[in-house]
């Protein structure tokens, strides 16, 4: 049976899900996409609530949901969607809340206050090509369930622990005491990310507002400052960008590259 109503209650109810306050009320998020929501069937199947696809795309879903699949036609679908060109597959997770064992861990990205979703994805996707444990967000940083945060993190959300803080600076803290050093990108630093020993210990980059870096709260917690060089005009990097060059730096002195 195919949805062909934008009023059926189903959709309707994905449809919400658009909303942050929805998505925190119900516990569940939508992710577009075929590439990503592959992804997301392979490495969360536990997590997968529902499955929506158009008659072109439902035959590439592995058999094993076919019980939470719903087959709309591409109208309902293009309802649904957020993008200008639907790939017509998109599923419902749901949202567990992680507690991972940082122990075991030595590289981490800590987000402070990074309001950008497709920032906040771009990171994600390339703390996890970089080989991070886990990437940590302030409270106030932009919701990783936004369906641009999603996309942009091309299911790498789906590969590595990425959790909020309850409270700002409380994790942060706890890994300080517990052994971790605080790097951050600075313009007033003297140290290029070569001078950093990445390759033993434990180390957390931290990467700042869009606008304002980190926050005095976080340096005073005690925060190695790293200075990128950069011999052209440009005054600074994007947040992304920056991110991809320390965690960089960490896999070539890791003897990966």
């Amino acid at each position: 049976m195919i949805i062909e109503s934008t009023a059926n209650p189903f959709v309707k109810q994905v449809k919400k899900l658009k909303e942050k306050k929805n998505r925190k009320a119900e516990m569940r998020y939508v992710i577009e996409g075929v590439n990503v929501t592959l992804e997301f069937l392979t490495h969360m199947p536990g997590c997968a609530a529902d499955v929506i696809a158009t008659p072109e795309r439902a035959g590439e879903i592995p058999s094993k949901f076919a019980g939470i699949t719903h087959i709309v036609s591409e109208r309902v679908f293009a309802y649904l969607s957020d993008t200008k060109s639907p790939q017509g597959m998109m599923a419902v997770g749901k949202i567990v809340n992680q507690t991972p064992d940082f122990s075991d861990m030595h590289l981490l990205v800590y987000l402070d206050n990074v309001q950008d979703p497709g920032n906040v994805g771009t990171i994600i996707r390339t703390a996890d090509a970089f080989g991070a444990d886990a990437v940590i967000l302030s409270p106030e940083s932009a919701d990783i369930y936004n369906s641009k945060t999603v996309r942009s993190a091309m299911g790498s959300l789906f590969h590595l622990p990425v959790l909020y803080e309850e409270e700002y600076l409380s994790l942060a803290k706890k890994l300080k005491k517990d052994g971790f050093s605080i790097l951050t990108g600075s313009l007033d630093a003297t140290s290029a990310p070569s001078e950093i020993d990445f390759s033993h210990g434990k180390n957390m980059i931290c990467l700042g507002n869009e606008a304002h870096g980190v926050s005095d709260e976080l340096v005073s917690v005690g925060v190695k400052k790293i200075k990128i060089p950069m011999p052209g005009k440009a005054e600074s990097l994007n947040v992304a960008v920056a991110g991809a060059v320390l965690l960089y730096e960490s896999v070539r002195q890791r003897g990966a590259v």
